[in-house]
């Protein structure tokens, strides 16, 4: 009798591991098989509103986080914020994500100026935030993040990884 409920405690806590720590436990080759299915992203545009979540990749553990928000924020996407959103609503996406993702992002498209401004200035932190966080990086390499006013007037915050400078 105590070898049953002890196999069913096991399995109720197994079932209750998070998934990321699931995750590890597969065989390499599931593992890759399972991560690259589920980590085909072939989106161009998202549009974020009240109700986005972040793809759930980027919460299972550290190495698919890294390894799938290359693939996430780097390709051609453009994160779009609709002009019915409160002002500061872009301002607090971008200061939710972490900065490695955020220099990773290609573009943010907005028919909101506020967006456009506030995100400037949070890019501009940013770009200040880097510059000096990766200084010591082997590799250098410059973003640009372009924001898109309705009119299609493109502002430009550059995003560097600066070498001693």
């Amino acid at each position: 009798m105590s070898t049953s409920s002890t196999t069913q405690t096991d399995s109720d806590m197994t079932a209750m591991r998070p998934l990321h720590e699931l995750m590890r436990t597969l065989p390499q080759e599931l593992f890759d098989r399972i991560y690259e299915y589920t980590s085909s992203c072939n989106v161009t545009s998202i549009t974020i509103t009240r109700k986005y979540k972040s793809p759930p990749q980027l919460a299972l553990s550290r190495a698919i986080r890294t390894k799938f928000a290359a693939q996430y924020y780097t390709r051609t996407i453009t994160f779009r914020f609709k002009n019915t959103l409160k002002k500061n609503f872009a301002l607090a996406w971008l200061k939710s994500l972490p900065y490695a993702h955020l220099q990773m992002i290609q573009g943010i498209q907005s028919e909101s100026p506020h967006h456009i401004s506030q995100a400037r200035d949070h890019f501009d932190k940013a770009s200040r935030y880097i510059s000096k966080s990766f200084m010591e990086t082997e590799t250098s390499r410059s973003r640009s993040l372009f924001i898109v006013e309705r009119n299609g007037k493109a502002l430009q915050a550059s995003f560097e990884r600066i070498h001693g400078s």
